[in-house]
């Protein structure tokens, strides 16, 4: 069996035979006797076509891998099939789905270079970095290995020219010499692009002008300024959940909400809530409740955390020790019952 392209179709043939045509232009099927078809023809079903990509097969694997994923994950679109047809017009195939929603240009460079290097797949990430290795060819020379591997993989995420001048400050102040020690390449490129979406995040909540972003010390110093007059906001974002409030006869529970609270349950408690625990909630991975007798509510006297999912982790009295009283322990499975039933919207 032997695929070929005519026109908008992709025809397959036994000899001379036509066994059924594709139409790549809305997806449908055209059986061996030359009318339209409801069925998939037999010659298109998967088990008649290449599992997997090889020489000269990049046609009938196409036509697989098109059905499988892009049919699977998006609305079947003119544009998206023009694309596809471009592709396959030039004997290339993407290398997924979201690939054809990509407008880079399909020039004689970038068409050998997925022929050459990349087995006629085209992967927009590979090529972004193939153009950016290209263009910034001689910016990259006798820079440290480390240098050129972040800059790579991290120029499909983050703007060339903030990448540059953050890679070069690391440089210069040493920053890397502390991750060359303890991470490889890949994390450090975690690193760099998780830390350009903080930047990008800071800029938006709090109007930083865009020019302060490519100093990678400034906006590092910016951010903790940030954190520290608004902690609380998040804090309270974060742990002021409804779900976790609960009271009855002898007992209330209610979350801290502000440094304060932390500084204080910490300090009387004699335990790392304030250290340990209140950068966590910052981030919103826990919450922490405390406990108190209604009869005297201002004496400070059971710490708790309690998952985002209303597991209770930890119920501890002064110094982290157990809890001890009869009636105190017996409220931690009815606070239990009630956050395992309680909605958490």
């Amino acid at each position: 069996m032997e695929f070929k392209k005519e026109r908008n179709f992709i025809v397959a043939y036994d000899g001379v035979i036509k066994l059924g045509s594709w139409d790549i232009s809305n997806g449908s099927f055209i059986g061996k006797s030359g009318k339209p078809v409801k069925s998939v023809p037999s010659c298109f079903t998967f088990k008649n076509l290449p599992t997997w990509y090889r020489e000269g097969d990049s046609l009938a694997y196409a036509i697989k891998w098109y059905r499988s994923e892009i049919l699977g994950h998006l609305d079947y679109t003119t544009a998206r099939a023009n694309r596809y047809e471009q592709l396959i017009s030039l004997g290339l195939h993407p290398s997924s789905y979201r690939d054809l929603d990509s407008d880079i240009k399909l020039t004689k460079d970038i068409v050998n270079f997925c022929k050459e290097e990349n087995r006629g797949i085209f992967d927009k990430c590979r090529i972004q970095r193939y153009l950016a290795e290209k263009q910034y060819e001689k910016f990259l020379e006798n820079k440290p290995d480390w240098f050129v591997t972040v800059f790579k993989d991290c120029i499909n995420a983050v703007p060339a020219d903030y990448l540059k001048t953050m890679l070069l400050r690391m440089e210069r102040e040493h920053v890397i010499n502390f991750f060359n020690q303890y991470c490889a390449y890949g994390e450090i490129s975690a690193l760099v692009k998780r830390y350009y979406e903080k930047c990008m995040e800071l800029y938006n909540t709090v109007e930083i002008k865009p020019n302060v972003l490519s100093n990678y010390a400034q906006i590092n110093y910016l951010y903790e300024e940030y954190k520290k007059v608004h902690y609380n906001e998040k804090l309270k974002e974060n742990n002021d959940k409804k779900w976790l409030y609960y009271e009855n006869d002898i007992f209330t529970v209610f979350p801290l909400l502000t440094k304060e609270d932390f500084h204080n349950e910490g300090t009387r408690q004699n335990n790392c809530v304030e250290r340990m625990y209140m950068e966590r909630v910052y981030n919103g991975t826990t919450h922490i409740v405390v406990v108190r007798r209604k009869s005297d509510p201002d004496k400070n006297y059971i710490t708790c955390e309690v998952s985002n999912n209303g597991k209770i982790v930890q119920y501890l009295a002064r110094c982290n020790y157990s809890v001890q009283e009869q009636d105190a322990k017996a409220f931690k499975q009815i606070y239990q019952n009630y956050l395992s039933n309680v909605s958490k919207d």
